[in-house]
């Protein structure tokens, strides 16, 4: 997830494009993973403008 979570934000790639790269073949099951490790959607995340790295808020 965290390669997930850089490549949202530093690429011009579709959120289904970064699923596909990080390992993910379902993207729904990839925004639903991302949202419940960092608390945002991919989208969210990459509106948010973040500049750096989320926490990781798994256990």
């Amino acid at each position: 997830m965290i390669r997930s979570n850089s490549r949202t934000r530093q690429t011009h790639f579709s959120i289904a494009e970064v699923a596909e790269r990080v390992g993910f073949t379902n993207s729904s099951y990839f925004y639903r993973m991302f949202k419940k490790q960092y608390g945002l959607t991919p989208t969210d995340f990459r509106k948010s403008g973040h500049g750096g790295e989320l926490a990781d808020t798994a256990d």
